[in-house]
């Protein structure tokens, strides 16, 4: 499953003509699963509302408190959360939402940084250099520790 949401990001992305980390249009990607991607001073989340008529909105809210590169990542994970999952979060088992943040985490680097773009980067840049994660966290603007996880698992998926 995780796998065909990972296809969509990418395939998303690419048909948008997407060649830059500046132009990787997260509103426009939320909008493709209908929710609404929201700047507020609150803490990030994703809710779910299910209408009358039986139609399903999300709204992903992210922290417009925090600086940009921690919201590029949260915006990137409750984006992530409402292609992944659907109903109340809050009220599931605790065990069942540690089960479902790595691969929350998964989806969201594929959002911040599709493979494609990755692969552009590695053409001249080494992943395994001491300069390539603080390179590519100012690159995609998100947070040092987010882009070394989606370094980690493109490395990964990509040689084993």
């Amino acid at each position: 499953m995780l796998g065909h949401f990972i296809n969509h990001v990418e395939t998303f992305f690419k048909d948008m003509g997407v060649s830059s980390p500046r132009e990787l249009d997260f509103k426009a990607l939320a909008a493709s699963n209908s929710a609404k991607l929201l700047y507020v001073p609150r803490k990030s989340h994703a809710i779910t509302i299910c209408r009358n008529d039986g139609s399903i909105e999300h709204i992903c809210v992210v922290n417009s408190k925090e600086k940009q590169d921690v919201q590029r990542v949260h915006a990137s994970r409750e984006i992530a959360h409402t292609f992944l999952h659907a109903g109340s979060q809050t009220k599931m088992v605790d065990i069942f939402r540690v089960f479902q943040e790595p691969q929350v985490i998964q989806l969201a680097g594929h959002i911040f940084a599709p493979s494609f773009l990755l692969r552009e980067y590695f053409k001249w840049i080494s992943p395994c250099s001491d300069d390539c994660v603080e390179f590519l966290a100012n690159e995609f603007c998100v947070t040092r520790e987010a882009m070394r996880q989606r370094i980690n698992d493109f490395l990964l998926r990509t040689f084993f």
